[in-house]
């Protein structure tokens, strides 16, 4: 898989934008690790000091989170912040292979790199592989870093279906890049959904104040699609490979699962009843090792960020003001972070590498 992906079509205008308070840059990692340095790109929306990050999943630009980085990044207290991973939109692309623990250690030099405000109480957010990514990273920072989880559609490992893998191979072999994108719509969202007219305040404002025509709710969510790759790259496919094996060996095994609820006490669990790319069963499985709250949006796919937005924001926001409170409480009395129940340091725990997925992943290419 080599070159790049046919151009997609411009767009005339743009009705989610940018917020107005933002910064992006590039910051490098991996420079003491196997096939680095990488250049990670990262936005910030706002200048709050609560502090929200955004990980992708697969294959998917830091634009996919546009709808969240423009509700968190418009009040005042908030900082949103979201980044390319590996492989993916501005950021560079190391030979493989992957690992979600190799990325988690990407987002953790990141947070480093950008300050103390990154080192405490944080809030992560992460889908699909990008929930993935977050278990890893969870266990990589120190006690105290994230003051809550929030996992969308993902898993702790699990080996794909048949029909995953079929539905994975029809995108990926698409030579047409708007029926690729098609595809892509049609995996990511219920077709009951797709055909329904819009509802949802950014779609609504986009017809009223953008002067966009969206009939159904798979105009809008195309329409989303061309926005975020005019914004982005066309894709490094030399990527995608390295993160399809990335996603698919990932693997936290319950005893780690214990250590992140024993560290992080507030974590919100949500999947799409049906969702086909990462079965509920796994968000299930999730919630009750972690102990976390499940959130299942009835009838909704694998993106009930999309599909469910104004109420998917809203749950969300009262997960991490709950969770916030709870830090700040915890703070003014001086409690110490959570240390695990086991006779492993931070450190130990830190320097675990997942070295078995690692020679896998070698020896699948």
């Amino acid at each position: 898989m080599t070159g790049t992906y046919p151009p997609i079509p411009k767009v005339a205008s743009t009705s989610v934008t940018m917020t107005s308070k933002i910064a992006k840059g590039h910051v490098r990692v991996c420079e003491r690790r196997p096939r680095g340095p990488v250049d990670i790109y990262y936005e910030l929306h706002g200048e709050g000091k609560r502090k929200v990050m955004f990980i992708p999943g697969f294959n998917v630009p830091c634009q996919g989170w546009d709808l969240q980085t423009k509700f968190f990044g418009e009040m005042p207290e908030y900082q949103a912040m979201t980044f390319d991973n590996r492989g993916a939109g501005f950021s560079s692309c190391p030979p493989g292979p992957y690992s979600t623990y190799e990325m988690a250690m990407d987002a953790f030099e990141l947070m480093q790199a950008l300050g103390d405000d990154w080192k405490e109480g944080v809030h992560g957010v992460g889908i699909c592989m990008g929930g993935q990514i977050l278990q890893e990273l969870a266990l990589i920072c120190p006690p105290g870093t994230f003051a809550s989880l929030t996992l969308i559609t993902t898993s702790a490992g699990s080996w794909p279906s048949v029909q995953q893998m079929i539905t994975l191979y029809r995108f990926l072999s698409e030579p047409d890049p708007l029926q690729r994108l098609h595809k892509l719509v049609d995996s990511l969202y219920t077709a009951e959904w797709l055909e329904q007219s819009p509802t949802s305040s950014y779609a609504l404002k986009a017809i009223e104040q953008d002067g966009k025509d969206y009939k159904t709710n798979r105009d809008w969510s195309f329409d989303l699609i061309l926005q975020r790759r005019a914004r982005s790259p066309a894709g490094h496919p030399a990527g995608t490979l390295p993160q399809i094996i990335a996603f698919n060996l990932h693997n936290v095994s319950r005893d780690r699962l214990r250590r992140i609820r024993e560290l992080i006490p507030e974590i919100l669990v949500v999947t799409g009843s049906k969702d086909d790319v990462m079965y509920p069963s796994n968000s299930q499985y999730l919630a009750d090792q972690l102990h976390g709250t499940l959130l299942n949006f009835e009838g909704c796919g694998h993106s009930p960020f999309i599909e469910r937005c104004d109420d998917a924001n809203a749950k969300l926001l009262e997960h991490i003001e709950r969770a916030q409170t709870r830090f700040e409480k915890n703070r003014e009395k001086g409690a110490k972070p959570a240390k695990v129940n086991d006779q492993k340091s931070w450190k130990e725990v830190h320097e675990e590498s997942p070295v078995f997925a690692n020679e896998l992943a070698l020896a699948c290419i």
